[in-house]
C-alpha cells in the first residue's frame, strides 16, 4: 500500500509518498510519484492502487492532458478497457486513487474515477492517510515556521510508524511557480 501527502504553500506544491508496496506475499520498494504534463504546465501526480494504477501511469505519463478532468476520464476509460471497474452498492469503484498538485491547485481522483478540486492546504490518501492527516494538522498548527517539504516528510514518517502497510523512505517532489521577471 502507499500513503500520499500533498501540501500547498505560497508558490509551491509538494507531493510525497512512502516507498513500501505490499501485494499478496511480496513486499518491495517503489516510487509512485511523477510529474505529468498538462496544458498550461505540469502537475505532480501520486497514485495508490497497485498494479492497475501503475500500469495506467506507465502507459500515459508522456501524454499531455488538458485538465485533471481529462486525466480522470482517461483513468476511467483505462479501467473499463481492462475490466477493472467493480460495482459497490450500484456505484462503479475504480482500483486506485490519484493526487494531482501544482502551486495553487490540489485535486483528487477518488475511487469514483472522477477528479475533484480540493480547497484545503493539504490532502492525504491511501494507507496511513488518517495518521498523515493528523500529523499535517499538528505540524500546520505548531510548526508553521517549517518548510512544506519538512512537514510532508514528517507526515509520511508518522504514517510509516503507525500503519503496518506503510514503510520505506519518504520520497518527495516539489514544484514551484515560475518566477516572474523583475524589471
Amino acid at each position: 500500500m502507499t500513503v500520499l501527502v500533498a501540501h500547498l504553500a505560497p508558490g509551491v506544491a509538494v507531493l510525497g509518498a512512502d516507498t513500501l508496496v505490499t501485494g499478496g506475499p511480496s513486499t518491495h520498494a517503489v516510487t509512485k510519484l511523477l510529474p505529468i504534463s498538462f496544458e498550461g504546465g505540469s502537475y505532480l501526480v501520486g497514485w495508490t492502487g497497485g498494479a492497475p494504477s501503475t500500469a495506467f501511469v506507465a502507459a500515459r505519463h508522456r501524454q499531455s492532458f488538458a485538465t485533471p478532468h481529462d486525466f480522470a476520464a482517461a483513468w476511467r476509460a483505462f479501467c473499463r478497457m481492462e475490466c477493472l471497474v467493480v460495482q459497490n452498492e450500484g456505484r462503479p469503484q475504480h482500483p486506485g486513487s490519484f493526487l494531482l498538485a501544482r502551486p495553487g491547485e490540489l485535486w483528487v481522483v477518488d475511487a469514483s474515477g472522477y477528479a475533484f478540486p480540493v480547497s484545503a492546504p493539504y490532502l492525504t490518501e491511501g494507507s496511513g492517510a488518517d495518521v498523515a492527516a493528523g500529523a499535517m494538522h499538528a505540524l500546520m498548527e505548531r510548526r508553521a515556521d517549517t518548510s512544506p517539504e519538512y512537514r510532508v516528510r514528517l507526515a509520511i514518517q508518522a504514517a510509516c510508524c503507525h500503519e503496518a502497510s506503510c514503510g520505506g523512505e519518504p520520497v518527495l517532489l516539489t514544484l514551484t511557480e515560475p518566477s516572474s521577471p523583475t524589471t
